[in-house]
């Protein structure tokens, strides 16, 4: 799920195509025909906007990536070349990256690569990152500075990899065992602390800039936490299928009070993604039953 600059919401289902819908929840009928119309997707997984506008989604089918023009019009030619560069595979994440090249994160040989904006092979990252990963990537989150934080079922569940795609070495060692099993989400603060969600023991932990363990959340989540978001004002989403589906937490881990859901009628299933407006501060989340 993702929210456009004018507070339309991006999103996708587990086997639907690209849909796009006001910000009052009226689907855009529009986009939506012209989305589907071409579209290979079959079992899309996580979706990110470029600086153009144009609309990348991670998919299980014909490839790892497709891209969408702002409009929704099947952008053939880097979806040609980005399967002829990646091959096909399982898609958990993606993520936009230096010149609007493209990351993808899965259950694939090496775990991350990246393609240019045309949908051409990074080489050079991607022979790093298969030696640095190599293992299956469930999230992806890009600092300011261009290094590339890792959520999934590698050893330590969270690394740091350099813009290059080589290992942040220092970073890496810092985390350590903190760890106790596969990390699902991952999602930077304003302050560079990093902030972390799985189903790991604690199942939702802040990481200071370097790595080592920053501020703990007051509430431990009853379930795994499959998405995490991070406010401008250094507030914590996290939601997965747990009692409230939905917590925020203020920036040092204490509870937010202010916060309150109906969640047994507003979110009466697991959230499977969050999304927060750059600048009306409006939070989208995804279910397991759709936008």
């Amino acid at each position: 799920v993702a929210i456009l600059s004018d507070g339309k919401v991006l999103a996708h289902g587990v086997s639907d195509q690209l849909k796009r819908y006001s910000d009052t929840g009226v689907a855009d009928a529009t986009f939506n025909t012209t989305a589907a119309t071409g579209s290979v997707l079959s079992s899309p997984r996580g979706l990110v906007i470029d600086s153009l506008g144009r609309i990348v989604v991670g998919d299980n089918g014909g490839g790892l990536l497709n891209r969408f023009s702002s409009s929704g019009a099947v952008d053939s030619a880097f979806n040609s070349a980005s399967l002829s560069a990646l091959g096909t595979g399982t898609a958990s994440a993606v993520a936009i990256h230096n010149n609007d090249s493209v990351l993808v994160g899965g259950n694939f040989v090496g775990g991350l690569k990246k393609v240019t904006s045309a949908g051409a092979a990074e080489t050079a990252f991607n022979n790093n990152a298969a030696t640095s990963v190599g293992a299956t990537v469930n999230s992806i989150a890009v600092q300011a500075d261009g290094k590339i934080v890792l959520a999934g079922t590698f050893t330590g569940f969270v690394k740091r990899i350099n813009a290059d795609g080589t290992a942040d070495t220092a970073f890496n060692t810092a985390i350590g065992s903190q760890f106790s099993s596969s990390a699902s989400a991952v999602a930077i603060a304003p302050d560079g602390s990093i902030v972390v969600g799985g189903g790991f023991t604690g199942r939702l932990k802040k990481l200071n800039s370097d790595g080592s363990a920053g501020a703990a959340f007051a509430t431990t989540p009853s379930a795994t936490v499959n998405a995490v978001a991070v406010q401008a004002d250094g507030k914590v989403l996290a939601g997965g299928g747990f009692t409230g589906r939905l917590l925020r937490f203020n920036a040092d881990g204490s509870t937010d009070s202010t916060f309150v859901l109906d969640y047994s009628n507003e979110l009466n299933t697991t959230v499977t993604a969050i999304a927060v407006s750059s600048t009306s501060g409006k939070i989208a989340v995804s279910t397991l039953n759709g936008p």
